[in-house]
């Protein structure tokens, strides 16, 4: 009879101690302030700010834009002096041809190391523009190549020459900004050679 007591006694402790750790956790979790789903905007943030670097790797955005169209550009210089070296009836067009495929090939290279050390992936050809401009040329022959070969490297240089001035004073990258300002004189001696290079006709250059 004692037995039976004691046992009925030790369930009902088991079960009091039981309902009270019940309790108890219930208690805890009212307490617990109220967990805020993730915020969408943030989330948004984010994922824009990883798109953002992938883009641009270490460069910033105008230092990206930069290196895009110098990179553009010069495949496009590289392409056009191909084809001046092919196609110009002067001896004065083929040799600035062959001296745009050597010194634009070499900042080219240049520029597209530096730009895979930073985690930047820049184009390789010539924008959609250029290549119109590339097979417009390729279109004539003569002196009417030359001439238009000749204005059309003026303008280019005149637009290069700015840009490039820009970037060595500005860029943000230091790697970039020093490619920007050892690639301008070479620039700058490139126009000088298009000024004083005879042709029948020479439009003036446009900013």
């Amino acid at each position: 009879m004692k037995l039976k007591t004691i046992t009925r006694s030790a369930a009902s402790v088991a079960i009091g101690v039981l309902l009270a750790g019940t309790a108890i956790a219930d208690d805890a979790d009212n307490q617990q302030p109220n967990r805020q789903p993730p915020n969408s905007s943030d989330t948004t943030d984010r994922s824009q700010d990883k798109q953002g670097q992938n883009q641009h790797g270490q460069f910033s955005a105008s230092d990206s834009e930069f290196a895009r169209k110098a990179a553009c550009g010069g495949a496009a210089e590289v392409a056009l002096g191909r084809l001046a070296v092919e196609k110009g009836s002067s001896d004065a067009v083929k040799q600035f041809g062959q001296r745009m495929v050597d010194d634009h090939g070499k900042a080219n290279q240049q520029l597209q190391d530096i730009a895979s050390r930073k985690g930047v992936s820049l184009p390789a050809e010539p924008t959609p523009e250029e290549k119109k401009g590339i097979e417009k040329l390729r279109g004539l022959s003569g002196q009417e190549f030359d001439n238009e070969y000749v204005n059309m490297m003026t303008e280019d240089h005149k637009k290069d020459l700015k840009a490039f001035k820009q970037a060595s004073q500005s860029a943000d990258d230091a790697d970039l900004k020093s490619f920007a300002a050892s690639t301008e004189p070479v620039v700058k001696e490139h126009l000088k050679m298009l000024e004083t290079m005879p042709t029948s006709s020479k439009r003036t250059p446009t900013d």
